[in-house]
């Protein structure tokens, strides 16, 4: 009799069913959440120039919005990278606004800055001793990615014992607001909750699955294009930002070394560059 190996790996799980009846019930569950993780991995775009697609829409409002919500995210990256903030609280962030295109323009910036994040604890013990208000004790945890204790040796050094204003969360804080509804729920509708815990895992698992296929287009892309090159190209093209050139002359600077594949890229920032330029100008008009 021929047997091919599906049959014989399901042969064999009927068998384990028997002596292992529970351990069977989790493997079976594990399987599921291998098969959803695994689906979200090969739903997700896995090459730049899919990224790069709205940015480059014939329809000047979805290339708008694209941008609009990319400015966004750099900006809030430059806020976490400028006062230490962990990377861990850059990225949930990033995912909140739901914006995957914007969430691999962030990655790679932040894949080639790594080094800058070797000091990220001093800059974010800097940034804490100079705080203009107070928050309680997880949301420092939290935004510096520190453990309770080297929180308590930054409060040692915080010598002058400042009367500052507490700063209340904003009432949109949305997995605050989750946790609470979640709980009131749990206390409710108990017998409800594992169905509620399995499908929300699923789509934890999804989720997971579909990030680690962005985080692989990035390593990807840079690993093709010569990660080296791009850091240093990206180094450039920030000190320029810095020195407010102009747009002519950043392109003019970086155009000739530049393969087409990476200037997309970078033509995607210079664009947001632009468009922050242009915001300025209009503030300034109307000041």
């Amino acid at each position: 009799m021929n047997r091919n190996a599906k049959e014989l790996r399901e042969q064999a799980l009927r068998k384990l069913a028997e002596y292992y009846p529970e351990e069977k019930k989790v493997y079976d569950q594990w399987e599921d959440y291998i098969e959803i993780y695994a689906a979200g991995f090969k739903i997700a775009p896995h090459v730049m120039n899919e990224i790069l697609e709205p940015f480059r829409s014939d329809d000047p409002h979805i290339r708008g919005y694209y941008y609009g919500q990319l400015g966004v995210c750099l900006n809030i990256a430059n806020m976490a990278i400028r006062r230490g903030y962990c990377p861990e609280w850059l990225f949930s962030v990033i995912k909140v606004i739901d914006n995957f295109e914007s969430y691999v323009m962030v990655r790679l910036i932040w894949e080639c800055g790594a080094p800058i994040w070797r000091n990220r604890l001093d800059t974010a013990c800097e940034d804490y001793l100079h705080r203009e208000s107070e928050h309680d004790d997880d949301y420092y945890i939290g935004v510096y990615g520190i453990s309770e204790d080297r929180l308590r040796s930054w409060k040692l050094m915080d010598k002058e014992n400042k009367n500052l204003p507490l700063e209340l969360p904003a009432f949109s804080n949305v997995p605050d607001l989750r946790a609470g509804a979640l709980e009131f729920l749990s206390h409710h509708l108990a017998e409800e909750q594992k169905n509620y815990n399995t499908v929300s895992d699923g789509l934890d698992f999804f989720e997971a699955g579909y990030y680690a296929a962005l985080d692989k287009c990035v390593k990807l892309w840079l690993r093709k294009n010569n990660k080296k090159f791009i850091i240093d190209h990206l180094r450039n093209l920030n000190e320029m930002f810095k020195e407010k050139s102009s747009v002519d002359e950043i392109r003019e600077k970086i155009s000739g070394d530049l393969t087409s594949e990476v200037q997309d890229v970078f033509n995607v920032l210079i664009k947001c560059y632009e468009d922050n330029l242009d915001a300025e100008k209009r503030k300034n008009r109307l000041e």
